[in-house]
């Protein structure tokens, strides 16, 4: 016998296979161990209804019985072979049979046996391998067998047979045992990738549920989609790359080490697929080389239908190893690297520098889109990434997203590479080396200049990614000044500016574009160059060309095609990753906080220096510096720290908080308690305040989106009692009453529904209610009244809940608190003035003249004393709320639509990016290339013909009817053809021609891609920008900014780069199948019928797939917004995020968001592999059609089923990346659709009257019955409002919060809709004028200053309309620069250690001003205001953050500055507006008092109630500035 060695091999895998199985047993025996009736894992716990609905006994039973028949069967076959007469070598092959078969049926058993079900599983698999070994041997004993029948039945091949059944039925039951019950984590139902059987995970069929909840539903929701595995969280995946402790410089590097186990499986896997997928080549070779032959058919039938089974399972085996490479770099590799870098990349955000420091860069609200290259320098990106915020979501919106595509596909590298070498060597043993090396030779001529559109593709891409970092900031820059940029109608001047950094972009775009298209065509025109000189050498050589030559050459280099076509995409990808990668690593490798202070008993300074943070920590003379600093804070009382405007405070209090740079000396802080104000450690004191912890209030204060109790609790768990009494002492009562949903209300950004008053307290509560030790608070009094700031210094900073905690003020109300302070610190030019109890004669005179004075704001609260002073004498009472499930959402839910994608965004994109004659023309380049394919083809057949020297005729297919026409028209009669020196010119020549043209074509159809896509991409973000630039107020105010930027990033990027690339491989793959079908219809019109069959099955699948998919991509989309909401909100409030040490929180929120991010990237994944596999499935069948139909169809040639064949092993390929194209193009379109949502958003009112150029002339208003609202269905906010404002008079506006007073500046700018009455200015109804107009005719001074990164000169005069000397002389009257070092026009810096920077107008401003203090921010833009010198101005509480000595002289400047314009101002300070023409007192939306200040002093009403709840000495300054 020929397979007894077989047989063997099968007894000894049995035998092998079978001992992990007995271990098991012998080992859950000894052990003793009864049924675990618990399952916990990595991934999650079991359930008891997950774990009543598991069961695999069905299967075990199944198993050992089948195990048994196979025993049985096999020794029948011994026995019966017993009774005839058969060889030694037979008997002791059945022995070994009948051997195997035991230990199979042993397998079984301890299989059956065991109780885990894990391991059950794993030994399953072992006994697919044994069962699998049997079932070969079994096959290759019935093929020897069969003969022997000889016209009856042959009782052993009876027996073989069952015994090869039951072998197959083992070998599929051995792979049906579930691995695990379904898993919860955290409450949510775990993926099943490691539940499920090994059939249903190597075939991705464990997408169904969700495939048929998505059919059902006709959509799905985030709560549809299973949470990740352990392999797949970003908390695991963060934790494995630090356990590791990467030291490279190389990113690239460290992740190829952290996944080296997984990258080797993926090669090893790719480049077997490479030798896999030769095999479909060599068994069409054999089938041609049969055909050719002289012999009849008959007696090489059964070898063509084995040829055709090996064709048909190596096809099938090639695409699901493919698939199974893809599934693996995606679930393995891109989404793990993903979301584990993402991680990684927020987690230093946390601990990384916050470096405000500007650069100087040149103004560009000129269009600079010319000059793109001269910022390309390392420092300057290294300089990009680390400062700028935006650049830093941009790593994770584009460069991870690159890097992750790169990961997905570049196991497509490996294995091209190997396909190469062996496919070469195939050649060559199949055309001989001569004509391969001449081959080889002239591809080689493609890499010179494959190798510079390379270089090119490189610095092209280098230089993209940097000019969109400058994009997105401009566009994160104008989203978060939006405010400023609409009441000053800067509208159409950042589109101007934000659209020249557009085009910059795009320029460089094209040229990416371009080097791209020269090395595709580089790669394109190589195969070509590539078949035609090894076809022409091998026809000179040999004279004639064989169908087995030719069509299995095309064939190998149609693929070789395939796969070098491919490769550009590749390299260029692998190219821009090094890029993204190389910014990541920048980033990673930044500079991070470094711990500067030093554990001591108190809080204190010894001989320090310190500075703001900057890449470096040396001083240097552009640096503000705090010097000679001997500072020691007494434990447990309050003290304060005061000093003009720029004089450094924040600076100082920041350093407490380690967030300066300490250059010498120390800086000491109580000994500090780790994460001390994380929930997890509630229980671990006795009492509620930490020793050690910190809480803190910056200079601008920072809430975070969520509910305002959310933000009071911060983390924290909610004591009623002391909640409550922390909402009295911050009074926020009355607040929490006028809010629509009290305690529950949303917050917008950073609070944007809220005052700034109420914003102060919230911010207040926190701190308060926090368990800090140590509270460091900057002027809390700025935006409070005299009795609120009254009421939280006694019942807040000096009552109960502060008692024993240190507390630390930055604040100019010195007056205010001087009494309470236990020690006070005077800054000055960057040195402590004084420092030391204030009770000092130096203090005390340095004080007295504003201890009274300092602190003098008007009420903002009517009436507030007497409710404050209610609350004096009771209990602290419940906070008003409502239920949370009741409560409004202020943000509105990012929408998402449902179903397919509509034809209109469709339309929209097409109108976009050329229109209707763009996109035929287009279309007519792809078709046309498809048909020089099939064209190459069949003059490749007539060729092969006629070099055969076989007869062309009717033969019965449509190929035969074609020519035979062609011939009936020629006077000649059909004739033989053969070759000679000039044929094989005309046909080589026709066939290199053909073949040019498609390389031609092919190129053509991106190039002209590319030029749709930039015409596209700059129409939708043209129109983007201006709807979200003219979008109303409100929904600026309701869209997260995350959310915006998530439109211009990711979106925008799929509509640059991917949607046109998926539109163009989706014609491509369309046309080719339908090239497929036609090339194998000309072989027989009876597969017309199965042809439309598995194309109508493969189109019912791709719907399935198709409904699954289109929901998961949206949510998928939507995903993101929330990460780069977080990463926003992280990064505007991160000092207050690592003050409260409530880093790892915000890490596990953004984990959190990351593993829903990732999860429905999984399953969009999963959809796709579950399609393509299936596709591979009714690619196999057809191809068995073909092949059966080639092998019983006696009048189809060699010629024509090579021509046949090399078309059906396209079909796989074809059909399965036709659906997948469409699906791909599909999904990309949902980008296209969400930018569609902003295209088309509702824009303010633009229509209206152009009023003279000159108004307003005088400045005069006049409201009359004025009622306005925020939305048509929301109730008004002012009501009935009559009062008139003349000709350069000043008027205060007062009242508590939500009195109307933001909402009377709203309505001024029509920022409100009005329901009744109408506001004039200099007799225009201002609703008539356009609102542009209007709004660049008034002017702002909001009391949150906005600034815009440039210089000094471009915020102050952004249109270079005024010259220096009109700068400085605004920058004096606002007390930025000394008027005695004003000389004309430039200014002199003073002898001083810290330079001032407003001396020279070219020094940089970064991003949101971050690099000035507070104050200093607000003088600027009143400087800015002096500047254009408007008829009316607001100020709105403008100057809240400025000492009152430099409140005073500004106070001063703004009579004289606007001394020709009206004044409306919102003020804190009575003492601001006690000296106005008029006061303006509004209460709940109605104008309560309306008077010169004498009249309303004399009416005893409000205004006088105000004037009375202050000091006695401030009362009488009041009364003196009223009465003068």
């Amino acid at each position: 016998m020929d397979y007894l060695g077989l047989t063997i091999a099968a007894f000894a895998v049995s035998v092998l296979a079978a001992l992990p199985a007995v271990t098991a047993l012998v080992v859950q025996l000894r052990e003793g161990k009864p049924r675990n009736r618990f399952y916990e894992d990595a991934d999650g716990t079991a359930t008891p209804e997950s774990l009543a609905r598991f069961s695999n006994r069905g299967v075990k039973a199944a198993i050992v019985f089948f195990s048994f028949c196979g025993v049985g069967s096999s020794t029948a076959v011994l026995v019966r072979s017993s009774f005839i007469e058969q060889s030694n070598q037979w008997l002791l092959e059945y022995g070994f049979v009948i051997g195997a078969w035991a230990f199979v049926f042993l397998h079984g058993v301890c299989l059956a046996a065991h109780h885990s079900s894990v391991k059950s599983h794993v030994l399953g698999i072992w006994l697919w391998v044994s069962a699998l070994s049997l079932m070969a041997a079994s096959i290759a004993r019935l093929m020897q067998l069969s003969p022997k029948i000889h016209g009856h039945v042959n009782p052993l091949a009876m027996l073989d047979a069952v015994s090869m059944v039951a072998s197959c039925v083992v070998c599929f039951l051995s792979v049906m045992l579930p691995r695990r019950p379904d898993v919860l984590y955290n409450g949510c139902k775990v993926d099943r990738q490691s539940t499920v059987s090994s059939i249903s995970k190597y075939s991705w069929s464990w997408i169904e549920p969700l495939l048929r909840l998505a059919i059902a539903k006709g959509d799905l929701d985030y709560e549809d989609v299973p949470g990740p595995d352990h392999s797949l969280r970003a908390s695991e995946l963060q934790n494995g790359w630090i356990r590791f402790g990467f030291q490279s410089t190389s990113l690239f590097d460290s992740i190829l080490w952290a996944h080296k186990g997984k990258f080797a499986l993926l090669w090893t896997v790719s480049s077997l697929k490479g030798a896999v997928s030769i095999l479909p080549y060599w068994s069409m070779l054999s089938i041609i080389t049969l055909l050719e032959s002289n012999e009849s058919r008959s007696s090489y039938i059964v070898k063509l239908l084995l040829l055709v089974a090996i064709m048909t399972f190596t096809n099938l085996l090639d695409a699901w190893m493919d698939g199974w490479a893809w599934w693996y770099s995606v679930a393995d590799l891109s989404l793990p690297v993903r979301s584990q870098m993402a991680s990684l990349v927020f987690d230093k955000s946390l601990r990384r520098k916050d470096v405000k420091a500007a650069t100087k860069e040149a103004d560009d609200w000129s269009e600079n889109e010319d000059k793109p290259q001269a910022e390309e320098t390392d420092a300057t990106d290294k300089e990009t990434v680390l400062k700028s915020r935006q650049a830093i979501v941009n790593l994770v919106g584009v460069d991870l997203d690159r890097i992750s595509q790169f990961l997905q596909f570049h196991f497509l590298i490996i294995n091209g590479v190997v396909k190469l070498a062996l496919f070469s060597v195939f050649l060559l043993r199949l055309i001989g080396w001569l004509p391969f090396v001449a081959g080889m030779l002239a591809w080689l001529l493609t890499l010179p200049p494959n190798a510079w559109f390379s270089k090119k593709v490189l610095k092209e891409s280098d230089s993209l990614m940097k000019l969109r970092d400058r994009k997105l900031s401009k566009v994160s820059e104008a989203l978060l000044g939006i405010r400023q940029i609409k009441f000053s109608a800067l509208e159409a001047e950042w589109e101007q500016r934000i659209s020249a950094a557009r085009r910059a972009e795009l320029k460089a775009l094209w040229r990416y574009f371009l080097a791209d298209s020269g090395v595709f065509g580089c790669w394109a025109i190589s195969p070509i160059l590539l078949a035609a000189t090894c076809l022409t050498v091998y026809v000179f050589i040999n004279g004639r060309l064989t169908p087995s030559v030719a069509f299995v050459s095309i064939g190998v280099f149609n693929s070789l095609e395939t796969t070098l076509v491919a490769l550009p995409e590749l390299i260029t990808l692998g190219i821009e990753s090094f890029v993204s990668a190389k910014r990541l690593g920048a980033y990673l490798n930044g500079p991070e906080r470094r711990d500067i202070l030093t554990n001591s008993h108190s809080v204190g300074f010894e001989r320090a220096m310190i500075s703001w943070p900057a890449e470096q920590r040396r001083a240097s003379e552009d640096r503000f510096t705090l010097s000679g600093l001997n500072l020691s804070f007494p434990t447990g009382e309050l003290s304060i720290i005061s000093g003009k405007t720029g004089s450094g405070k924040s600076l100082l209090i920041s350093a407490l908080i380690g967030e300066a740079d300490l250059i010498e000396g120390f800086i000491h802080v109580p000994n500090r308690a780790g994460g001390a104000c994380e929930d997890a450690d509630y229980h671990q004191y006795d009492s509620w305040v930490i020793p050690g912890s910190v809480a803190y209030i910056g200079q601008n204060p920072w809430l975070e989106n969520g509910s305002l109790r959310d933000n009071v609790l911060f983390g924290l768990p909610f004591l009623k009692s002391r909640y409550d009494a922390v909402i009295t002492a911050c009074a926020l009562r009355d607040d929490l009453a006028i809010l629509p949903d009290g305690d529950n209300t949303e917050l917008g950004a950073n609070g944007v529904n809220l005052s700034g008053g109420q914003k102060w307290r919230v911010t207040l509560a926190r701190a308060i209610y926090s368990r800090a030790d140590t509270l460091i608070m900057d002027d809390v009094f700025s935006a409070v009244d005299t009795h609120v700031g009254r009421w939280i210094l006694d019942k807040c900073l000096t009552g109960s809940l502060c008692q024993g905690r240190t507390r630390i003020l930055v604040t100019h109300a010195s007056g205010l608190v001087l009494s309470e302070a236990s020690y006070i610190v005077e800054l000055s030019d960057g040195r402590v003035k004084y420092a030391g109890p204030p009770d000092e004669p130096l203090i005390s005179s340095a004080s007295s003249s504003d201890s009274e004075d300092s602190y003098s704001p008007s009420a903002t609260i009517i009436g507030e004393g007497s409710v404050l002073g209610n609350l004096e004498d009771e209990p602290a009472t419940p906070s008003p709320s409502v239920p949370p499930g009741d409560s409004k959402k202020f943000f509105q839910e990012e929408a998402r639509e449902r179903g397919t994608v509509k034809s209109r965004i469709y339309l929209t994109y097409l109108k976009s990016s050329g229109g209707m004659i763009m996109w035929f023309v287009w279309a007519g380049v792809f078709f046309s290339h498809e048909i020089s394919i099939v064209a190459r083809g069949w003059w490749l057949r007539i060729w092969t013909a006629a070099t055969s020297d076989q007869t062309i005729h009717q033969n019965g297919n449509m190929l035969g009817t074609l020519h035979f026409m062609q011939q009936q028209t020629s006077p000649q009669t059909p004739r033989q053809l053969t070759v000679d020196d000039d044929d094989v010119s005309f046909y080589l020549s026709i066939y290199v021609l053909i073949s040019v043209a498609a390389s031609t074509l092919a190129l053509l159809r991106f190039f002209l891609g590319y030029a749709i896509a930039i015409k596209g991409s700059r129409a939708v973000f043209d129109r983007m920008l201006f709807r979200v630039l003219r979008a109303p107020l409100r929904w600026l105010d309701t869209v997260p900014i995350g959310r915006v930027i998530n439109r211009f990033t990711a979106d925008m990027h799929t509509i640059d780069e991917r949607i046109m690339m998926s539109w163009g491989l989706f014609y491509m793959s369309a046309l080719r199948l339908i090239g497929v079908c036609v090339a194998t219809l000309f072989a027989s019109r009876s597969l017309i019928l199965p042809a439309l069959a598995l194309v109508g099955i493969g189109a019912l699948t791709g719907a399935r797939y198709l409904a699954a998919s289109r929901p998961l991509k949206r949510l998928e989309s939507n995903a993101k917004s929330p990460v780069f909401e977080l990463f926003n909100t992280t990064l505007t409030g991160i000092s207050t995020i690592r003050a409260f040490q409530r880093s790892q929180s915000y890490l596990t929120q953004m984990q959190n968001n990351l593993d829903k991010w990732v999860m429905t990237s999984f399953y969009l994944a999963l959809a796709n592999r579950w399609m393509s596999f299936r596709m591979a499935l009714i690619a196999a069948v057809f191809c068995i059609a073909v092949g059966l139909v080639i092998v019983f169809n006696p009048s189809i040639d060699a010629a024509l089923a090579g021509f046949a064949l090399s078309f059906i092993l396209d079909f796989s390929e074809s059909i399965r990346f036709a659906i997948r194209y469409y699906g791909d193009m599909e999904l990309d379109m949902n980008a296209m659709e969400r930018a569609t949502e902003y295209m088309e958003l509702d824009t303010e009112d633009l229509s209206g009257d152009e009023p003279p150029a000159a108004w307003p002339r005088s400045g005069n208003l006049e409201f009359s019955g004025l009622e306005v609202a925020y939305a048509a269905d929301l109730p008004s906010v002012l009501s009935n409002l009559t009062f008139s404002v003349a000709h350069n008079e000043r008027v205060g506006v007062v009242g508590r919060t939500g009195a109307g007073k933001s909402s009377l500046t709203l309505a001024l700018f029509r920022f409100l809709d009005t329901r009744a009455g109408s506001i004039t200015v200099d007799g225009l109804d201002i609703s008539k004028i356009a609102v542009q107009t209007l709004r660049s005719r008034l002017s702002i001074i909001p009391q949150d200053p906005v600034l815009f990164s440039g210089t000094v000169r471009s915020n102050l005069d952004p249109f270079g309309h005024h010259t220096d000397e009109e700068l400085f002389d605004a920058l004096m009257k606002v007390q930025l620069v000394d008027g005695d070092l004003i000389e004309y026009g430039v200014a002199t810096a003073p002898v001083s250690k810290n330079v001032n920077i407003f001396h020279d107008l070219s020094s940089p401003i970064s991003e949101s001003g971050g690099n000035l203090s507070q104050g200093q921010r607000q003088l600027l833009c009143i400087a800015r205001a002096i500047v254009n010198r408007p008829k009316i101005i607001v100020l709105d509480e403008a100057t809240s953050a400025v000492d009152a000595a430099t409140d005073t002289l500004i106070q001063q400047s703004i009579r004289h500055g606007f001394g020709d314009s009206t004044l409306l101002v919102i003020a804190h300070r009575l003492g601001t507006v006690a000296d106005f023409d008029k006061i303006l007192v509004l209460d709940k939306g109605r104008m309560a008092e309306f008077g010169t200040p004498r009249e309303l002093w004399e009416k005893e009403g409000i205004f006088r109630g105000m004037c009375e709840n202050t000091s006695v000495g401030e009362k009488e300054k009041l009364k003196a500035s009223i009465f003068s």
